[in-house]
């Protein structure tokens, strides 16, 4: 298990942040192994996250965005690759999981208080995307091929533009599962 540590400082450098490292045989004793991986480039390196990629290992991590390095093996070397954050600041904390095929990222967007603000915590969650490999062997996400396939359905039952009504400055929506959600403009 990875997790989100900080080496012992010498005093001089503050940018103590790395990526410990905890094993367990039975998921109840956990033994911390030296750090998987300490830059000296933040305080803080969150969301620590190590995942198979195309038969790879990637070490992915936040720092302002979510990034990822390409190891060699577990113990490293740690590849920096061309692009180390794929969707740039537009995905926060993102944390991967395994649906059998390869690793899915789920993230949220950051919120802006408007369009010229500096993003902050808290926004939405992003649709789950896929992590691969270009041709070249950069990591780069799309959105999952499941997804793609749901979202090009008619998801309103055959009746298109007609279940948004306006109505007196709100718009009414028709849910057939959840009868009408009215939404204040």
């Amino acid at each position: 298990m990875a997790i989100c540590a900080r080496t012992k400082s010498d005093g001089l450098n503050p940018l103590t942040g790395c990526l410990a490292l905890a094993v367990s045989v039975d998921l109840q004793h956990w033994t911390v192994q030296a750090p998987l991986w300490a830059p000296h480039m933040s305080t803080c390196i969150e969301c620590p996250d190590v995942f198979p990629i195309r038969g790879k290992w990637a070490l992915g991590y936040f720092w302002h965005e979510t990034r990822v390095r390409l190891p060699e093996t577990l113990a490293g070397p740690r590849r920096r690759p061309v692009c180390e954050a794929p969707d740039s600041f537009d995905l926060f904390s993102g944390k991967t999981m395994d649906d059998g095929r390869g690793g899915l990222l789920i993230g949220w967007l950051p919120r802006r208080t408007n369009d010229s603000a500096e993003r902050t915590w808290g926004g939405n969650m992003l649709l789950p995307r896929e992590w691969y490999l270009t041709p070249g062997g950069e990591p780069a996400t799309r959105c999952a091929p499941e997804i793609a396939a749901a979202c090009s359905a008619d998801a309103t039952g055959g009746r298109g533009a007609a279940v948004f009504t306006p109505s007196m400055s709100t718009w009414q929506i028709a849910l057939a599962v959840l009868s009408v959600l009215t939404l204040t403009l």
